[in-house]
């Protein structure tokens, strides 16, 4: 009759280890590599050990789970509600910009998008560049396109040392999002 033996580990036996080792200080170094993993069984527990005093919401229980049933432990009661912190100073948001001045930055930047940058007409009306940007995106489709034409013209002038090296340095930072050097 053959026999196999079958080690039982205990986490006791297991070396504890929270983070992956690392070549380099982590915090610190230059070199932040990915972690090199230690080879063999390693106990890590996870960050967040469920708790049985920590409630579930309704909403993400399966239908056939059992705690279904206790409506007490899952519903919060008036009294519970009523004992809750009130919120003060919550900020609400404020919608700067009416539909006129909406109408007019497309207006302005479709005009001219050369004169109108979105640094100036967010200047003008008071306004940060994202919003500019979310307002008059269609525009902006039509210079990035315009300007990609403007780079490809530059770029048929450039001599053949000036494409290597761009391509050259393309690669090497292809590689070093790969980690190879």
């Amino acid at each position: 009759m053959l026999r196999t033996q079958i080690r039982r580990y205990s986490v006791k036996d297991i070396p504890f280890e929270a983070v992956p080792r690392n070549r380099y200080n982590q915090s610190r170094s230059a070199f932040n590599f990915k972690p090199k993993a230690t080879p063999g069984l390693v106990h890590n527990p996870s960050h967040a050990i469920f708790q049985p005093s920590q409630r579930t919401p309704r909403a993400f229980l399966p239908p056939s789970d059992p705690r279904l049933k206790l409506k007490d432990v899952l519903s919060m009661s008036r009294e519970d509600v009523e004992e809750c912190p009130l919120i003060y100073n919550a900020s609400q948001r404020e919608y700067d910009l009416t539909p006129e001045i909406v109408s007019e930055i497309v207006e302005l930047r479709t005009q001219d998008p050369a004169t109108w940058t979105v640094g100036k007409l967010a200047k003008k009306f008071g306004i940060e560049q994202h919003k500019v940007n979310v307002l008059t995106a269609t525009v902006s489709k039509e210079r990035k396109t315009q300007l990609e034409g403007e780079l490809n013209d530059i770029k048929t002038k450039w001599s053949r040392n000036k494409l290597k090296g761009r391509n050259d340095r393309s690669k090497r930072k292809q590689m070093w999002l790969r980690n190879e050097f």
